[in-house]
């Protein structure tokens, strides 16, 4: 229910590019170049999530937002299920997996990557057990390549796979043939899809593009923002890491091996700090099943360890239930009639003269939804794309434009270059300077509401 109003209440930024996006595959086929921005209307654009964007639009053509939030909802749920493991620690299970789901929750919504947290869940679970490899390991590349057309997060899924395979050998001291077959097929299937071998290319400038990791909130170091996310993490960062250290003898090389691979990963970018739980919370169940086994001959020691999970299991359904009243609650400020410009773009739908505009990058997706009619100059699908434009009217890096605009003094002139007639800005989020330099260029404030405020450009 928490994972369900989180969804319900959240609206996000990019969740409507993904609904025109999957309306016009559906239509018309895959475009070859980016349709929503005037900006960078010749990029070669590359859609790493167009399967999902069709599901989106037929999901919410068909059942709507509400069973899209309940979806998504069962799809994070059963990403930590999945890897719950079924041992002697599983009594002790139900206290990590409320800090694992307080972990979750800043990340969660209506989003394409709570995909890959349960392809991950199933990868994970399958690498990890030597007996679901041996059963399952040559249906992978049949996996991959639905992955590979569902979200860019199959890159994470073979660096696993390589990952797992290479310790497996190197500790045995022995190329496995059947391993490195299903490896490299898994690997060369991802080039069935629309774009062949520029999927790879996209999802790589994507990952090696430092500009995301200071520009773009999703994809900062986790300990750059003090919010749920770390102060969940922390907790079920320090339980586990302890157990793991005093059970590291129990526990196979490959479960440390990823445990500390994918903490690194989401220490280094938010965005992958859910794929760390995944590795967090099964040994975490299953190293207090061998601890709880280790004092067994202790007299009172197994009783006194109840008592103390009783209160540890309280305390941890506590931490949650207070994420999700505050957390949640604050949320309401990002639903569509607090966050969105709604008013505003009925006023930009009803005037006699329609021109381009230019809005906050956090808005792109919403305009690109509601107001399909105008172009954009950057949404969120655009912080990475740079080329050598081949128009002089276009533009070589959307973003740092956007940037430029916004904080260089003579940023206004590219809005000339745009020919610009409209800015729409949020009231609640003041760049210095930026609204003092368009009064003084005498764009005039045509429409003010809670939310949004419209400048025109002067004659």
């Amino acid at each position: 229910m928490v994972f369900f109003v989180n969804n319900l209440t959240f609206l996000d930024p990019d969740f409507g590019w993904h609904l025109k996006l999957g309306e016009l595959i559906s239509r018309q086929g895959i475009p070859s170049t980016d349709p929503f921005s005037y900006t960078m209307p010749s990029f070669p654009f590359v859609d790493h999530e167009w399967l999902t964007n069709i599901i989106f639009y037929d999901l919410y053509q068909n059942v709507g937002m509400a069973v899209m939030a309940l979806l998504f909802a069962a799809i994070a749920l059963l990403a930590l299920l999945v890897v719950k493991p079924q041992n002697e620690g599983s009594a002790f299970a139900l206290a990590p997996f409320l800090l694992a789901c307080a972990v979750l929750l800043p990340f969660l919504g209506v989003r394409p990557q709570v995909e890959t947290w349960a392809l991950t869940a199933v990868l994970l679970k399958v690498v990890t057990d030597d007996r679901l490899w041996v059963k399952w390991r040559w249906f992978l590349p049949v996996y991959f390549v639905l992955w590979a057309n569902l979200h860019g997060g199959f890159v994470l899924g073979l660096v696993i796979l390589i990952f797992v395979s290479a310790l497996k050998s190197l500790v045995q001291r022995k190329i496995f043939t059947s391993d490195l077959v299903v490896v490299l097929s898994s690997i060369l299937v991802t080039l069935l899809n629309p774009y062949g071998f520029n999927l790879w290319k996209e999802v790589w400038q994507q990952l090696s593009d430092n500009n995301l990791r200071s520009a773009i909130m999703e994809w900062i170091p986790l300990f750059l923002g003090l919010d749920w996310a770390l102060l969940a993490f922390m907790p079920l960062a320090v339980l586990s890491g302890i157990l793991i250290y005093r059970y590291r003898s129990k526990l196979t090389l490959t479960q440390i091996s990823l445990y500390v691979f994918l903490m690194l990963a989401g220490l280094s970018s938010r965005r992958h700090t859910p794929l760390w739980v995944l590795t967090a919370l099964p040994l975490t169940i299953q190293t207090l099943g061998f601890f709880y086994k280790e004092i067994g001959n202790i007299k009172f020691a197994q009783e006194r360890f109840n008592k103390a999970y009783k209160v540890f299991l309280i305390a941890a359904f506590f931490f949650l239930a207070l994420e999700a009243f505050f957390y949640v609650g604050d949320l309401k400020k990002r639903q569509e009639k607090n966050f969105y410009p709604q008013q505003a773009v009925q006023f930009l739908k009803q005037r006699s003269r329609s021109g381009r505009i230019f809005s906050s990058y956090h808005w792109g997706g919403y305009l690109i939804w509601k107001l399909p009619e105008q172009k954009v100059f950057v949404d969120g699908r655009m912080p990475s794309w740079r080329w050598q434009a081949p128009y002089q009217q276009e533009s070589s890096a959307a973003f740092d434009e956007y940037d430029q605009v916004l904080n260089n003094i003579d940023g206004l002139k590219i809005l000339d270059k745009y020919q610009v007639q409209f800015v729409l800005w949020p009231k609640n989020k003041h760049i210095e300077g930026f609204e003092d330099r368009l009064q003084k260029a005498k764009w005039q404030k045509v429409y003010e509401d809670q939310t949004g405020t419209v400048y025109e450009r002067s004659e």
